[in-house]
């Protein structure tokens, strides 16, 4: 669901024997709790030479840390974490070319195709719920 499916939604039903009708009528909000965080990388299909942004949609509005990953959330593989002074900490994956948002997204210039495979965030709200989130990258090669 998104939030531009909110509203009000009305059922009718009539009965064409008795000519009877009755309606009931129900108000529809999104929850904080039903919005899904996901990845989508602008532009969807980089080639080599592009950069490509990482761009975070539904990300927890009560966000304390997050991180990025190039490959699974281990140590050795991070690329950036952002602490809740909203500094930036590069981690061991840092190759320079990655720059982070404070909406979460992940900014990738210069793509080659070593960069294509699997980035992974992980994000931390101040209530301490984690979530981990996931995306396989791909790199078309230049023709």
């Amino acid at each position: 669901m998104t939030a531009a499916q909110e509203g009000t939604y009305t059922c009718i039903a009539k009965n064409p024997k008795t000519l009877l009708s009755g309606s009931a009528s129900v108000v529809v909000k999104l929850s904080a709790a039903a919005v899904t965080m996901s990845i989508v990388p602008v532009p969807t299909k980089p080639m080599e030479g592009q950069d490509v942004t990482l761009t975070v949609q539904g990300y927890p509005r009560d966000l304390l840390v997050y991180a990025w990953y190039r490959g699974p959330a281990s140590e050795p593989n991070r690329l950036l974490s952002q602490l809740p002074s909203g500094s930036w900490i590069a981690g061991p994956a840092h190759t320079g070319r990655e720059v982070g948002f404070a909406n979460c997204s992940l900014l990738v210039q210069k793509l080659n195709l070593t960069d294509a495979g699997r980035y992974t965030l992980k994000t931390v709200t101040l209530q301490g719920k984690t979530e981990t989130l996931e995306l396989e990258l791909q790199v078309a090669p230049l023709e």
